[in-house]
């Protein structure tokens, strides 16, 4: 008798992932819980009461933080800086992994930037995209049931000069360079080594033991349900070079979700 190998066992994982948290000035008002007193005291953990299980009930909850956490005046548009009691709530709503990297990183320049990649690590997160030196990590491999899932964070530049880089329009600090994960998708010269640079850390993650890898991406133009074709040739590289998923922000509405096939091994990508 030939008896028959057992099928492997199906391991599964549920990564929930959210957009832009945003944190307007009418949010950061609504959190104060004494008007009036000398010291303000803030909470935002009821911001998150009505989806929080939803996280919580994940294998893994990340979330792209917009702006920073650069301490007091707390200002919401154009330049963000919110109390350091989001990070408390993100945490408390089920959240531990944070993408940092997007078009509000600089607002309150090179101190802003590494005070709220600073903030995060101290709260418990692991975070992606900034860091406040560049001996900290700016991507992370996470078990999650015995899958290996490597996560990346990058934000999309604006144009700039052959010289300097811009995010937002804002010229990136001197010194902010290595701490921020950006691509510039407009000059086709900074995007190939920028492109060559991404691959190359997908490729560093798969090495060190990433079996899927996904990529969180702060990219497009706001309000638009649409991609636009800068997007969708991103993509499609991004999908070429091994992400397995894609998962974007910044446009504040819900655009198309796709399933690319790269042109080098025919694996399926999924973006949302």
């Amino acid at each position: 008798t030939v008896t028959p190998t057992p099928e492997p066992a199906q391991v599964r994982a549920t990564i929930t992932a959210v957009g832009d948290i945003l944190m307007h000035k009418a949010v950061i008002d609504d959190g104060l819980t004494n008007p009036g007193e000398a010291n303000p005291v803030y909470d935002f953990t009821p911001d998150f009461k009505y989806v929080s299980a939803i996280f919580k009930q994940s294998d893994l909850a990340i979330a792209n933080y917009e702006g920073t956490l650069a301490g007091p005046p707390y200002t919401g548009f154009p330049a963000f800086s919110a109390p350091d009691e989001i990070a408390d709530a993100l945490y408390d709503a089920g959240f531990r992994v944070i993408g940092t990297a997007n078009n509000h990183c600089i607002d309150r320049g090179l101190d802003g930037l590494i005070r709220t990649a600073t903030i995060f690590r101290e709260k418990g997160f692991t975070v992606i995209g900034t860091r406040p030196d560049t001996l900290s990590p700016m991507d992370t491999i996470e078990d999650l049931n015995g899958i290996k899932v490597g996560f990346l964070n990058y934000t999309f530049e604006t144009i700039g000069t052959e010289s300097n880089k811009t995010i937002n329009g804002i010229y990136l600090p001197k010194g902010g360079e290595d701490l921020v994960c950006s691509f510039n998708p407009y000059r086709e010269d900074a995007y190939q080594r920028d492109l060559a640079a991404i691959l190359a850390r997908v490729n560093q993650l798969r090495s060190d033991g990433a079996e899927f890898i996904c990529l969180s991406v702060h990219w497009g133009e706001e309000y638009n349900t649409k991609s636009v074709p800068w997007q969708r040739n991103v993509a499609q590289d991004l999908a070429d070079g091994g992400v397995d998923l894609i998962v974007g922000h910044h446009p504040h509405v819900l655009e198309e979700a796709e399933v690319l096939t790269s042109s080098v091994t025919g694996k399926s990508t999924l973006v949302f």
